[in-house]
Parts: C-alpha cells; sequence; structure tokens
C-alpha cells in the first residue's frame, strides 16, 4: 500500500514538474514575441516611449539623468502652458531660441527613477529599445508567473492556479497595460507583490532586499511601500510576531519620511501638490464633478471582484485592497488615474490586490468537498470573470457599462493590431538616421519622440522651430493651402486650426524645404528640412 501510495506522489510530482517547465516556456515564448513586437511596431509609441528610451540611453553614455526631452515638455506643459495660451503667443514662442539648463534637463527633479543606472549596464547587451520594452514586458510576466507559484503552494493545484493567473491577466491593469506605453512604474508589479508575500510569510532578509528594489524604482514606489507595511503591521499585528509587525511598522514610517523629505528637497512635481486633494473640501469638490464621480465609480467596479474574492480568507486583505487603492479613487490626474488602464497609473496599487485575490481565491476550495466540485466551482468564477472584463466599457465621461461585444482595448485584440502592423522601427530610424545629422536641432511632434532617442537637441513641437534643422510633423502635401499639422490645443478644434496655420506661415519664413518632405510612417509623419541660406 505504501509503495502504491510512494509511486503515485512519484508519478504527481513529476506532472508537476513537466507542468512547470511548460507554464515557465509557454511564458518565455510570449515574452520573446510580445518584446519583438513591441520594439519593431509603432502601436502605443509615443513622448514618454521617447523620453525613457532618451533618459536610458543619456545614462548609459555617461551624461547622467539628463535629457532634452524631458525639459522641452516640461516648458511646453508647465512654464509656456502652449496648449492653453492666446493664438499670438503660441506663434511668437514657436519660433523663439531655446537653451535649457542641467537642472531643467534633470529627469531626477520630477521622478526619482535611481533604477536606471543599473539598468543601463543591460545596454551593453542589447539595444535601448529591446531594455526598456523587454523588461517592460518582463514584469507583466514576472506578476503571472510569481502568482501562479504562490497559488500553486497555497491550493496544491497548478490547474486552479492557471485558472487564478488567468483572471489575474483579463484585469485591464494587466491586459491594457501591457499594451500601453512602457515605464519604470511597471517594474514594481512583480516587486509588490514580493514585498506582499514576504511580509506575509515574515521573510526579513528578503523583504528587505525587495523594499530596497522598489525604493529604487522611484519615490512613490517608496509611499507605497511606506503605506502597505503600516497597515499590514496594524492589521496583521499578532503576538507570535510581535517583534516582526513592531519593526514593520517602524520601518513604514521611515520609508514615509523618506518619502516626505525626497519630495520636499529633492524633486518639484506639480503633481504632489495638486492630484491628491489637500482638505475635505477640496475632495467633496472633486466628487461634484460628474466625470471625475464616473471615473471613481467605475474604478471600483472594475476591481470589484479582486476586493471582494479576498473576504474568503479575511477582511484584512480586502481592506489593505482598498486602501492601496485609495489614491487612485480620490486621486485626480485628468482621468487616467481611473479608467486609462494603458497608463501607467495602475502599476502601484495593483500587485497589492493581486495578492489579496491569490490568497482569496486560494481559499475558495473550502467551500466545496470534491476535488471536481471545487474544480467545477473555479472553473464557473473564471468563466465570469472572462465574461465580464472581456464585454465591460467605458466611454467619454468614464461611465461603466456592459456591452455584449468584445472589448478592442484588450491585449489580444492588440496583439492582432500589433502583428498586422508591417511597418519597421528599425526602417523608420534608418530613414531618420540617414537623413539627420547627429548634432542637428530637431523640433518633433510627440509621435516622433521615440524615433529620436539617440539625438542630444530635441524639442516638443512647436517650441524651437526658428532654431531648428529639421521638423517631425504631420503632413499633408496636398492640402491647399499648405499645412502642417502638429500643434495641440486644449482649447478646441478652431483654436488648433487657427494656430497649425500661423505656424505653417511661421516654417516657410524659416525657409523650410516643404516641397520636398521626407515620409517615414503609415501615420502620416514626414521629416522636413530647413534649406541652407546662402
Amino acid at each position: 500500500m505504501r509503495k502504491k501510495l510512494a509511486e503515485k506522489m512519484k508519478f504527481v510530482h513529476k506532472i508537476n514538474q513537466h507542468l512547470n517547465i511548460l507554464v515557465f516556456g509557454f511564458f518565455s515564448i510570449i515574452f520573446i514575441c510580445i518584446t519583438y513586437l513591441r520594439v519593431n511596431t509603432p502601436i502605443s509609441m509615443m513622448g514618454d516611449t521617447g523620453l525613457l528610451y532618451s533618459l536610458l540611453e543619456s545614462i548609459h553614455n555617461g551624461n547622467g539623468q539628463y535629457t532634452q526631452i524631458f525639459a522641452s515638455i516640461s516648458d511646453l506643459i508647465f512654464t509656456s502652458n502652449l496648449p492653453s495660451a492666446p493664438l499670438e503667443k503660441v506663434c511668437e514662442m514657436g519660433v523663439s531660441s531655446f537653451s535649457y539648463t542641467e537642472e531643467q534637463m534633470d529627469f531626477f527633479k520630477y521622478h526619482t527613477y535611481y533604477i536606471l543606472y543599473p539598468i543601463s549596464l543591460l545596454v551593453y547587451l542589447f539595444k535601448t529599445p529591446y531594455v526598456v520594452q523587454g523588461l517592460n514586458i518582463l514584469a507583466f510576466f514576472s506578476l503571472l508567473f510569481i502568482s501562479f507559484f504562490i497559488l500553486s503552494r497555497l491550493t496544491q493545484s497548478r490547474l486552479i492556479a492557471l485558472l487564478g493567473i488567468s483572471c489575474v491577466a483579463l484585469h485591464p491593469a494587466w491586459s491594457q497595460s501591457i499594451i500601453g506605453q512602457p515605464y519604470i512604474d511597471r517594474l514594481f508589479l512583480p516587486v509588490g507583490l514580493l514585498i506582499y508575500y514576504f511580509a506575509e510569510n515574515n521573510k526579513l532578509k528578503s523583504l528587505l532586499f525587495s523594499i530596497l528594489v522598489g525604493c529604487l524604482i522611484n519615490e512613490k514606489c517608496i509611499l507605497y511601500i511606506a503605506v502597505f507595511l503600516v497597515a499590514h503591521s496594524v492589521l496583521f499585528f499578532k503576538k507570535d510576531f510581535l517583534r516582526y509587525r513592531i519593526f514593520e511598522f517602524i520601518l513604514g514610517l521611515l520609508l514615509l519620511l523618506l518619502f516626505y523629505i525626497i519630495t520636499k528637497l529633492v524633486i518639484n512635481n506639480a503633481y504632489y501638490s495638486s492630484a491628491i486633494p489637500k482638505d475635505i473640501s477640496s475632495l467633496i469638490m472633486y466628487f461634484n464633478d460628474e466625470r471625475f464621480l464616473n471615473g471613481s465609480i467605475s474604478l471600483i467596479l472594475i476591481s470589484f471582484i479582486f476586493i471582494v474574492v479576498p473576504l474568503f480568507k479575511n477582511f484584512r486583505y480586502a481592506l489593505i485592497s482598498i486602501i492601496m487603492l485609495l489614491p487612485n479613487i480620490i486621486g485626480n490626474i485628468g482621468g487616467a488615474e481611473k479608467t486609462g488602464f494603458s497608463t501607467h497609473y495602475h502599476s502601484l496599487y495593483f500587485p497589492f490586490l493581486v495578492y489579496g485575490f491569490l490568497v482569496g481565491f486560494a481559499s475558495i476550495k473550502k467551500f466545496s468537498m470534491s476535488i471536481i466540485n471545487t474544480f467545477i466551482l473555479y472553473l464557473f468564477i473564471f468563466i465570469n470573470i472572462a465574461i465580464f472584463y472581456s464585454t465591460y466599457n467605458i466611454n467619454s465621461d468614464q461611465i461603466l457599462s456592459v456591452k455584449l461585444k468584445y472589448n478592442n482595448l484588450t491585449l489580444y485584440s492588440s496583439l492582432k493590431n500589433l502583428i498586422i502592423s508591417r511597418q519597421s522601427n528599425a526602417h523608420i530610424q534608418k530613414i531618420l538616421f540617414e537623413n539627420i545629422p547627429k548634432n542637428a536641432n530637431i523640433s518633433s511632434i510627440e509621435a516622433g519622440m521615440p524615433y529620436l532617442f539617440k539625438y542630444q537637441n530635441v524639442n516638443y513641437y512647436p517650441l524651437n522651430i526658428g532654431k531648428s534643422d529639421f521638423l517631425v510633423v504631420k503632413f499633408n502635401p496636398h492640402s491647399q493651402p499648405k499645412l502642417i499639422e502638429g500643434y495641440s490645443s486644449y482649447q478646441g478644434e478652431t483654436h488648433q486650426k487657427s494656430a497649425n496655420i500661423c505656424l505653417t506661415q511661421s516654417i516657410i519664413k524659416q525657409n523650410f524645404d516643404l516641397d520636398n518632405p521626407v515620409f517615414f510612417s503609415n501615420s502620416g509623419l514626414a521629416l522636413i528640412k530647413k534649406i541652407p541660406s546662402n
């Protein structure tokens, strides 16, 4: 009898080993394919991608955390405020000459991406786009891979674990975010999950190392780690682990102090004084805005499953999920923090929601007696989650609805778009490198930034068109009169069109060659060169 049982256990162990290899192999293949597609196709390639490429390239080349792209976008949005400026100012600023100081180009005055320094070593092995996109995709798949092993340990079932991580992958903070632009914040996805896991299992050395890595990602991670440690130490205070919980609580307070010092003395980021309401009256004013209220409600409903499932284990897990989600509920960054899942504003709370979901998901099995019934119960839960996340819709007013049609923004349709897109980014960059000298001054719209990360003198269009040697803009050579499009206005289409007409006239006066543009993108992006004066 013992021999048969031992043989059976050995067989099960071998099956589990093979399943682990299959899961790892599947993730690896998908990771490589998506990374290649992201690097070589112009999907979700905008200004933030160019900024990150440029910043990593600068650090790798020994020039520090300085990039003119950052200085220029700060000038455009905060200093000059051109999207909201009167027409006369837009035309005047477009031809002006700027020379940014080193401090203005220091990105770490905005966000502390210290982790880019060790990451920059990877550029010796891989090109910058592969490092950035690869780490971005790796963060998403690491979250699933770690979740798989946590859930496998909790349920003793690889099949249930696969169903669980499939639910995680369906949440738009995973399925939509992975198709968005790359951000350093994404690296916190696996790190945050590990911090929760190590704190739960009292693995102090591993916890401290994970916290160190998290703090290097950026200053926002310090805040989230600090809040989690304080909340976790209080909610899971046990006499058996008294010294550990006290240490966890004190460490959380120290990290809160560190975050305060950084935001007051190191960085100068306007969002910290504007995104979160300072008092109750400001919060009430936020919620009086219908779009803000709709967004907060939609965010809660979309994450509702990940808040409720932890209750199967313990209400404390659900409470931590709510606490970590709270900044997105009460914060205001134009709506991206509510339903803009392709942005990075959902990367910091999501790993904490995931861990709570995992422990709750694992606890569901105690409500079923037989193995078959347990699996059917899990399958039923997964199917319902899949139906919801595949059919929900959010309109421009951030109102959530469920429609009987496939959500076109999910990972799977986006992957289809990636595969269909035949245009190679390498080909686009080759055209630019052949036509633009390394030290040239360039004024580019946001869509051109990812292709210009190796150039040092790049400004956001229309800044510095008077000083620029080249323009990267949208241009229709068949329009009469000729019109360059690139200025974006917050004041409506009429203002935007008038500004583009005015800027086009300025460009013609600056002696740019509108008769021989070089088109290098299916989206209408064109390179326009200034004719040298005799």
